[in-house]
């Protein structure tokens, strides 16, 4: 059904803007009642579960395209996540933002073998995921 008999000749395109301007203030809005996450939290929520599922592929290679989409979402997750930790509100200083984009260009390289259906390219970004991972929390997990 077209949005006043205009599909054709941009109205889709104008509801689809309006619609992003009045919901983009409430995206983007820092209240108390959506306070950023945490570090620990982006950990807990983006990273452990994404990266144990990159590392799942040496035990399971997938085996359905259904699979396959799956780990494609978890490196995309680990791509964001690797942003989400160099924003000024969670950056730790320049050491701390080369760990989170080497885990973002770790996930991307997965991502990459992942589109491949690479099974040994999804294991060598894992292992890149790894060295990222390892070096960021000898500096800065808590002990």
């Amino acid at each position: 059904m077209a949005l006043g008999g205009r599909a054709g000749r941009g109205g889709w395109r104008q509801f689809a803007l309006g619609v992003a301007a009045a919901i983009a203030p409430l995206a983007t809005a820092q209240t108390v009642d959506n306070p950023q996450p945490s570090v620990m939290e982006i950990m807990d929520a983006m990273v452990v579960p994404q990266s144990d599922a990159l590392f799942g592929v040496g035990r399971t290679a997938p085996a359905t395209a259904a699979q396959w989409k799956a780990l494609r979402l978890d490196a995309i997750v680990l791509i964001e996540a690797g942003r989400a930790l160099t924003v000024a509100e969670r950056s730790r200083g320049p050491d701390w933002d080369a760990w989170s984009r080497g885990m973002a260009a770790a996930a991307a390289q997965a991502n990459n073998a992942i589109d491949a259906r690479d099974v040994d390219g999804v294991l060598e970004a894992g292992g890149a995921l790894i060295e990222s991972c390892t070096g960021c929390h000898s500096v800065y997990l808590p002990r």
